[in-house]
């Protein structure tokens, strides 16, 4: 979800008459007709943090919207994957859709973030997207639908399934944020602020100057001991006239999904560009100023926290207490600083350079 649409989502009070039970299964019955259905059932495996994710598709159809983003992580199959995440839309499969009370009339809303937890179970809905999730954390099993996968937006193909990696992280003890993450020798920096803020753009043109990048817009955090960070998506967004700004990142523009696109999205799937983890070193806040050079300040963890919270808990729904209590827990483990940007962008570049080359 870009930042626009961030501002307008809202986390309505979840109605009296939900059942999870029944809506699992609901959804069951319209992944098992959709499976049958497709006629194949297609496996995908992909490894993030050390944990391997199949992604199981009832057919191909949803294949190029969901994989492009997890292209740099992707590995051979395995006996025994960590999680499995079942994956089907109702149109190519000639599937019904779920046929959930609650879900019926949600359907008909906007700007809605729909989440209910209960136990091990997660489930929600996002109307910005169309994508219905369901995870059952006991079964290490997850379920991914929408109506029509020719429908996705870009930003959800830029990170597709985002609620139910951030639910099982969680569990996992890791805490994903809304943030990019840049490193050197594997030492690394996020960038955490709101739209225009400028991590987007610094974490692109790090990434065009050659070095480590791990992502524009969301990665995954390893709290316990020593924080590290982890790639997730390899995906990247851009409004088309700033696409000039980053030449040699060209190739890796993708056609327009949709003429009404504000965005185009890059896929950067060289793995060699692609930095699978590094240490978390550091938290800057960037800010665009009209000064010539780049400068940077120490600033507290609570301005860390005003600058890291809203965002990812906004966006990620459905453990907001314990994650909360995680980016609390970070922002006292790492230091933190306020990036201004300057003008003249390769000093800040060099700047964030120089900072990781003087850590140890």
């Amino acid at each position: 979800m870009d930042d626009s649409l961030a501002n307008r989502v809202k986390s309505p009070t979840p109605p009296n008459l939900v059942s999870l039970p029944d809506s699992f299964d609901a959804i069951s019955r319209s992944l098992k007709e959709a499976q049958s259905n497709a006629g194949e059932i297609i496996d995908r495996y992909y490894t993030i943090a050390g944990k391997t994710i199949r992604l199981r598709f009832a057919g191909p159809a949803l294949i190029p919207y969901v994989t492009r983003a997890l292209e740099h992580s992707s590995v051979e199959p395995v006996a025994q994957p960590d999680l499995t995440i079942n994956v089907w839309d109702s149109a190519s499969t000639r599937s019904k859709i779920p046929d959930i009370a609650w879900f019926k009339s949600y359907r008909q809303g906007t700007g809605v973030i729909l989440s209910v937890r209960e136990g091990s179970h997660c489930m929600a809905y996002q109307s910005n997207t169309g994508v219905l999730s369901f995870l059952d954390i006991a079964e290490t099993t997850g379920y991914y639908w929408v109506a029509d996968a020719k429908r996705l937006p870009y930003y959800e193909v830029a990170r597709p399934m985002s609620l139910l990696l951030h639910w099982w992280f969680h569990h996992e003890g890791y805490q994903m944020l809304h943030a990019a993450a840049i490193g050197l020798d594997g030492k690394g920096i996020v960038l955490a602020g709101k739209g225009g803020s400028g991590k987007s753009s610094t974490s692109l043109h790090w990434l065009e100057a050659g070095l480590g990048y791990a992502g524009d817009d969301y990665c995954l955090i390893d709290i316990r001991s020593q924080p590290t960070i982890y790639s997730i998506y390899n995906s990247a967004m851009l409004f088309p006239k700033d696409i000039p700004v980053f030449p040699s990142l060209t190739p890796f523009v993708a056609d327009a999904m949709n003429p009404t696109d504000e965005k185009r999205l890059l896929f950067i799937h060289e793995r060699n560009r692609v930095c699978s983890s590094f240490r978390f070193n550091a938290l800057f806040l960037p800010r665009v100023t009209e000064q010539e050079k780049a400068k940077l300040f120490v600033v507290s963890p609570s301005e860390a926290m005003k600058a890291l919270a809203p965002s990812t808990l906004l966006q990620l729904p459905g453990a907001r207490a314990n994650a909360f209590h995680a980016m609390s827990t970070l922002v006292r483990k790492v230091p933190s600083y306020r990036l201004e940007l300057g003008t003249d962008r390769q000093h800040g570049i060099q700047l964030i350079r120089e900072f990781l080359e003087s850590l140890s």
